[in-house]
C-alpha cells in the first residue's frame, strides 16, 4: 500500500459537482461537509433511486437468487451478491465478465436506475468502469447487524487502488441504496476526517493507525431511507452503522457502488 499512497493524495475530489455550492439544484441534500483542509461530503438524494415498491421487488429477487450469494465470513450471515473489489482485489477478468453478464441479466434494471439517478444529480455523464465488477449487493442477516452500537472498525474506500486508473482522477464517490432494512432502520457512521487528514496526522506522529484515528473524533450517525441514494464524496472515514434493535430473521440489504471521475465522466464499479 505504501507505494500507492501518492495515488490517493493526488486525487482532486474538489472537481466533483458534489463539492459545489449548488447541491440543492442537483437534487442532493448535504448532510455533512469537510473542514477547509479536507475535501469530502456526505449527501442524500432528494428523490429516490428506487421506489419502495421497486425495492421490495428487487429484494425479493435477491432472495430468489440466494444460491449466488457469497459468504463474507466463515459461519456468519454476511453475504455479497456480485463481485466486490475490496474483497477480491483486481480479480480474474474472465470471471468478472461472466458475473457482470449475470448481474445485467438479473438486475440490469437496478444498474440502469442507479446510473440514471447519478447522472441526474451530478449533471454529467455516468458509465460503468471497463473490466471492473458492476455494482452489487450486501446482504446482512440479523446475526451480523450490530445493535444498539456498531462493533465494526472504521475504514476508507480505497478500492480504486486495485484498478488501473493512473494517478490523475477528478473525484471519488461511494453509493449505498438501502433495499431492505430491519424494522428499526439502518445507518452509517461518518467521522469528520478524511484520508488526506489521516495521512497528515500519521505523518506528524499523532496517530499510528485507523483505530487510533477513530478515538480522536466522535462519529456522526446518519439513518438511511429505503430506496434513497446515500453518497460519500471524497474519502471520509466511515463504517456501517447499527440498528437500534434487530429482530431475528430481519435483513439489511443494500446496493453498493463506487465511482471514479475521469475526463468528465463518473465511472461506476464495485
Amino acid at each position: 500500500m505504501a507505494e500507492k499512497r501518492s495515488e490517493v493524495t493526488s486525487i482532486r475530489p474538489s472537481a466533483s459537482r458534489a463539492s459545489s455550492s449548488d447541491d440543492a439544484l442537483m437534487g442532493l441534500t448535504v448532510l455533512s461537509r469537510s473542514t477547509p483542509r479536507q475535501d469530502w461530503s456526505v449527501l442524500e438524494g432528494s428523490a429516490p433511486v428506487l421506489s419502495e415498491r421497486k425495492c421490495r421487488k428487487v429484494a425479493s429477487r435477491i432472495f430468489d437468487n440466494r444460491g449466488a450469494w457469497a459468504s463474507k465470513a466463515s459461519g456468519g450471515d454476511m453475504f455479497t451478491l456480485g463481485r466486490a473489489t475490496y474483497l477480491e482485489g483486481k480479480g480474474d477478468s474472465r470471471r468478472t465478465s461472466r458475473d457482470n453478464a449475470w448481474l445485467i441479466e438479473h438486475f440490469g434494471d437496478v444498474l440502469t436506475s442507479t446510473r440514471a439517478w447519478l447522472a441526474s444529480v451530478m449533471e454529467c455523464k455516468v458509465d460503468f468502469l471497463a473490466d471492473a465488477p458492476l455494482p452489487g449487493f450486501h446482504i446482512f442477516g440479523s446475526g451480523s447487524i450490530f445493535s444498539p452500537v456498531s462493533g465494526l472498525d472504521g475504514h476508507f474506500d480505497l478500492q480504486f487502488l486495485h484498478r488501473d486508473l493512473g494517478n490523475e482522477l477528478d473525484g471519488l464517490l461511494s453509493i449505498t441504496v438501502p433495499l431492505q432494512m430491519p424494522s428499526a432502520g439502518a445507518s452509517i457512521e461518518v467521522w469528520p476526517v478524511d484520508y488526506a487528514a489521516f495521512t497528515r496526522l500519521r505523518g506528524a506522529g499523532l496517530v499510528r493507525n485507523a483505530s487510533e484515528l477513530a478515538d480522536m473524533y466522535p462519529p456522526r450517525r446518519f439513518s438511511y431511507r429505503l430506496g434513497y441514494g446515500f453518497l460519500q464524496c471524497g474519502l471520509p472515514f466511515h463504517r456501517i452503522g447499527p440498528s437500534t434493535r434487530v429482530a431475528k430473521g430481519e435483513f439489511r440489504v443494500t446496493m453498493q457502488a463506487h465511482g471514479v471521475k475521469s475526463r468528465g465522466t463518473w465511472l461506476l464499479y464495485w
